[in-house]
């Protein structure tokens, strides 16, 4: 499971599918000597782990769906989110185990939500916006999707950016990389939309917040990615803009720019 979250944050999605597929297999083959051992009557010592065996079988349906979504296989990452969504029949559980089997269930939910998003279903986008109010842990996670299907199928989503520009506003802590690569995504897609629908200067706005985060991730094919944008837009950007642009170019080429004292309020939206 380390390993394919380590793949994960690295994007190496055919790798996560790989630790997926074995995590499922051992978990499956760990929790059927349980339940024989159960059923003779005899004792077996697990496997000493750091989680609740329910954690690694779910995590290996989990893990498998994600990484086919990253990949753009919505409908195949669909099929297996039934394994981890009902959990409650797992044998073996403890007060712990059933925590977990809770939040492999609300997770389920929001990713059938955005895999049905992401195909272009906007007939979900009510009740997947009020979910996301009621779980606010989900909310950089399901405008992510949001913000890619709507750059995808070309709809309007300017309502939804109001009713959570708020929250939207929040987004400034990273916790760890892959919460910093996510707020990269939704800014880069933000961006995107925004140039797409005649927002140049706020469009613009947030593609230099972007490369500043690619820069922050030391990520090049990002950096690669906003500064194509950029380019693509560049006579829509402000004399100002141009000029913040030139500053970050010249601050990496010359490896002085302190990003971390960058005038950017990477809340806004």
């Amino acid at each position: 499971m380390q390993l394919a979250n380590v793949c994960f944050s690295l994007h190496k999605w055919q790798e996560v599918e790989r630790y997926a597929d074995e995590l499922r297999e051992l978990a499956t083959a760990v929790y059927q000597d349980e339940l024989r051992a159960r059923k003779m009557n005899r004792k077996i010592i697990p496997p000493k782990t750091e989680r609740h065996l329910v954690v690694y079988y779910g995590q290996g349906f989990l893990l498998k769906s994600a990484a086919l979504e990253k990949q753009g296989l919505y409908a195949e990452a669909k099929k297996y989110i039934s394994g981890y969504a009902d959990l409650s029949e797992f044998e073996l559980l403890d007060e712990t185990g059933r925590i977990e089997v809770e939040k492999f269930r609300l997770w389920a939910t929001a990713n059938r939500y955005t895999l049905d998003v992401l195909l272009g279903d906007i007939e979900v986008l009510p009740a997947y916006t009020r979910f996301l109010m009621d779980h606010p842990k989900e909310i950089l996670s399901g405008l992510i999707a949001i913000m890619e299907s709507a750059n995808r199928h070309r709809f309007k989503v300017d309502g939804i950016l109001e009713q959570f520009s708020s929250q939207i506003h929040d987004f400034t802590e990273y916790e760890n990389s892959i919460q910093m690569d996510r707020y990269f995504r939704f800014r880069y897609e933000l961006a995107t939309y925004r140039l797409q629908n005649g927002q140049y200067v706020s469009g613009m706005e947030d593609i230099l917040r972007c490369l500043v985060l690619a820069t922050i991730m030391k990520n090049d094919s990002d950096f690669i990615r906003c500064v194509t944008l950029f380019e693509a837009f560049r006579s829509h950007a402000t004399d100002q803009q141009k000029t913040e642009y030139k500053q970050i170019m010249e601050g990496i080429r010359n490896e002085e720019v302190d990003f971390a004292s960058n005038r950017f309020s990477f809340g806004t939206v």
